[in-house]
């Protein structure tokens, strides 16, 4: 999977049933709904962490960096809705964010209306297909706490993010960063700590390792070739990494 500043220029509706959240951090203009029908998740966004379990929902605002990891035995409803499709609550996605993004209580007619958006033949312009999607996301935000939203720097945030997205399988460092961007790197540390939650080096990783668990799952390069495809210097600091992150080793992963 990628991990990446998503820039959405259709309006069309996402859906899919996801067998595991896990995702890097990335950001996107379009309103994101998960439903996490069962199973464990851990989940970021706006500034938030959140440990996610089976009856949960959790909703990212546009413009709002978020990510998901250590999730076990998944199944998702993944709904991506442009905020075109949301014109009713432009005011609330746009002024305001969520004081916790992890949403409980919600009606479960929510989440089968939301899968019934997948199955629908219309187009969104349609206004049953509107209704259905207005609905399902009136009963999630009746459950949901509201907040004055933050000042923040979206587009150093992409930038950040793209970059790193392009060029994280190549030598990279807070100093490259910086000189490619013209960036400060102490302002670019804030962004990692205060934005994302996690280091730059252990951002960077992430994508490393996401990379690596696609490549190990095809099964067409040995384990060393695969480390250095995904950026790693040595096979030494691939184990430990993808050890810290996954609880195996690759080796005992692949098996």
């Amino acid at each position: 999977m990628k991990f990446f500043y998503q820039d959405k220029k259709n309006y069309d509706l996402h859906f899919h049933i996801a067998h595991s959240l896990t995702f890097g951090a990335h950001m996107h203009e379009s309103v994101e709904i998960i439903y996490l029908e069962e199973g464990t998740a851990h989940a970021f966004a706006g500034g938030k962490d959140c440990n996610l379990s089976a009856g949960d929902f959790f909703v990212v605002f546009p413009n709002s960096v978020h990510y998901y990891d250590n999730c076990q035995d998944n199944l998702a409803v993944v709904t991506i809705v442009p905020l075109k499709l949301l014109s009713e609550f432009h005011n609330i996605l746009t002024s305001k964010t969520l004081a916790s993004p992890r949403i409980c209580g919600v009606d479960k007619r929510a989440a089968q209306l939301l899968k019934m958006l997948s199955e629908y033949d219309g187009k969104y312009r349609d206004e049953a297909y509107h209704g259905l999607l207005l609905t399902a996301f009136s009963m999630i935000m009746d459950k949901a706490d509201l907040v004055g939203k933050k000042a923040v720097d979206e587009t150093t945030i992409g930038t950040i993010l793209a970059f790193c997205e392009k060029n994280y399988k190549e030598k990279i460092s807070l100093k490259i960063l910086s000189e490619n961007l013209n960036i400060s790197q102490s302002h670019i540390s804030h962004i990692f700590a205060d934005r994302i939650h996690m280091n730059f080096r252990d951002y960077i990783n992430s994508l490393r390792l996401n990379s690596a668990v696609k490549l190990l799952r095809e099964a067409e390069k040995n384990i060393t070739d695969i480390a250095f495809d995904c950026g790693f210097d040595s096979i030494r600091t691939f184990n430990r990494a993808f050890k810290k992150k996954f609880g195996v080793s690759p080796k005992e992963y692949v098996k």
